[in-house]
């Protein structure tokens, strides 16, 4: 039922926050867990960590602590490329073929081509944390078809990474993490970053959450070639911007090969890094995460230089937590403000357990809390309870029958649909690429509903695809009547915090949005809550 609005939400009242550091601890209940480091001109603004790195031993995330920074490691090897063309032993415009005995359909691929993901090859070589030696990963990369031919196109390649990695030890002599701290981590100074040769006793090394403590790599098979060269480095916010630090004064690389390093080829992606240009200048960024819980991005505003590194140990809503939020750590960074929570109350899990359940709404969604951790989230399933709680656009449902149409039809073979709100055949075609060779036969989908992206003015769609393998949720992101890219997605999550024993505040990170709950308690039970939107709303406790 409706029922009248309540003055616990006022937007009169809306708190913006006017510090990275406030914003950072207001949502730390809401489930961000990490550490920030943030310069301009080389003058450190923020270097802190937030949330817990070790939850069952009360151990806090700080400056000083390791986290997985996955793809951020292709930085590494790209640089140890240049480093050895620059020593003279070998050329980005060499073929593979000079180095390593590969078949001829894999001999005309370029250095450059691995580098720039532009070579062809297929994405992985197996999972991260199995065992896999030098030898069997190349062979099974050799040995699997190409996927277009060396230059035409992009396809993002942890294999091609892997490749430079065994590229970097046939032509040095050593062993690459050997070769990379050697060459570049110990001339920067950077003594927490790699796999195996740092003294990791001496630092506590993060945990990763999802919704179950998945401990870290050091607990795992680590390192292996399944990621070698590509990914799963542990490093610290402090070493990267060491970095950052001997880039930007040719401590490692010359000029020369910065300006290769640098300069992006297809789908603006250079050696190891996107390189954009935005109306803050040129951004020279990268991001990385497994689905284990840790998740990274740096960032460096190139003309103002400005550097920012987030490092994460946390999920968010089966999402990579720093793709969440870098758009606001950035934007704070330039002055912007967004709505952040209040300051909220701790209760312990016995007495949070009164309000998990499932409530039903009047139009026929449901709200569902449950409580992981010690926290409580929210998640909404109908179109109509997403617009209660997301405050969506109201053509939501038109959207939904748009994106049916066009799913239906790719699923089918037919890309048209697609091609006519893409307007790009190029992105077209990777999109047909990662349905029918990512994805696998697909038996069936669903369109859950449409929400606000955490881009200002773009929506997302999301999809439920069941396939021969197991399933996945896609987002479609529009942009109006476009389509500006897809995502692999989860349903929305929203963390819930207590502001007193019945009032309670969600709070969606990638949003920015905060919403207002109040719970109906009779008798120390939980009957019901009250969602306070633009309209206050009644939901029913099933049970």
């Amino acid at each position: 039922m409706i029922v009248p609005r309540s003055a616990v939400e006022d937007e009169d009242k809306m708190e913006y926050c006017t510090t990275l550091d406030e914003y950072l601890t207001r949502i730390t209940p809401f489930g961000f867990s990490g550490a920030v480091l943030v310069a301009k001109n080389e003058n450190i603004f923020l270097n802190k960590g937030y949330g817990m790195a070790v939850k069952d031993k009360g151990i806090v995330n700080t400056e000083k602590t390791v986290f997985g920074i996955g793809s951020l490691t292709k930085q590494f090897t790209a640089a140890a490329v240049l480093k050895l063309e620059m020593d003279g032993k070998l050329n980005t415009g060499d073929v593979l073929g000079e180095y390593l005995d590969t078949p001829k359909d894999k001999s005309g691929i370029e250095i450059h081509h691995l580098l720039t993901h532009t070579a062809g090859l297929i994405n992985y070589t197996g999972e991260d944390y199995k065992i896999a030696y030098r030898e069997e990963s190349i062979e099974k990369i050799l040995n699997s078809p190409l996927l277009f031919f060396p230059g035409e196109n992009f396809k993002y390649s942890n294999a091609g990474y892997t490749m430079l990695a065994a590229l970097i030890e046939v032509v040095s002599g050593l062993p690459y993490e050997e070769y990379v701290y050697e060459h570049l981590f110990n001339p920067a100074g950077m003594e927490f970053t790699g796999y195996a040769i740092p003294d990791w006793d001496n630092r506590v090394v993060a945990h990763w959450y999802t919704d179950t403590d998945n401990q870290n790599a050091l607990k795992k098979f680590y390192p292996y070639w399944n990621i070698m060269g590509n990914g799963e480095m542990l490093s610290t916010v402090e070493d990267l911007y060491k970095w950052y630090e001997s880039l930007k004064h040719d401590i490692i690389l010359s000029k020369k090969a910065q300006e290769k390093l640098f300069t992006p080829f297809l789908n603006d992606y250079a050696y190891g890094w996107e390189v954009t240009d935005t109306e803050k200048g040129t951004l020279i960024r990268h991001g990385g995460a497994n689905d284990l819980g840790n998740s990274a991005e740096v960032a460096w505003w190139h003309d103002k230089d400005v550097f920012m590194v987030c490092l994460c140990n946390q999920w968010y809503g089966g999402t990579a937590l720093t793709y969440v939020v870098k758009d606001k750590i950035g934007g704070t960074m330039f002055g912007e403000q967004y709505p952040i929570p209040p300051e909220v109350v701790r209760l312990d899990s016995e007495a949070l357990m009164k309000y998990v359940g499932d409530y039903n709404l009047p139009s026929g969604g449901r709200i569902t809390i449950s409580m992981e951790n010690n926290s409580l989230f929210l998640q909404a399933k109908g179109q109509n309870t997403l617009d209660l709680l997301f405050s969506c656009e109201a053509d939501s449902k038109r959207l939904n029958a748009h994106s049916y149409r066009i799913f239906d039809a790719a699923i089918k073979g037919d890309y048209e649909p697609f091609l006519r709100v893409l307007l790009d055949r190029k992105r077209v075609q990777r999109f047909r690429m990662f349905i029918e060779e990512d994805i696998g036969k697909i038996e069936g989908f669903d369109v859950l509903g449409t929400i606000p992206f955490t881009r200002k003015d773009v929506l997302e769609t999301l999809i439920h695809i069941t396939a021969q393998d197991g399933s996945i949720t896609l987002g479609l992101l529009w942009e109006r009547d476009h389509i500006m890219g897809m995502r692999i997605a989860e349903n929305p999550v929203m963390y819930v915090n207590p502001l007193s024993d019945v009032q309670f505040l969600g709070y969606h990170l990638g949003m920015a949005k905060n919403i207002d709950i109040k719970f109906d308690i009779r008798e120390n039970v939980t009957t019901g809550l009250t969602v306070y939107g633009k309209v206050a709303v009644y939901a029913q406790k099933s049970g």
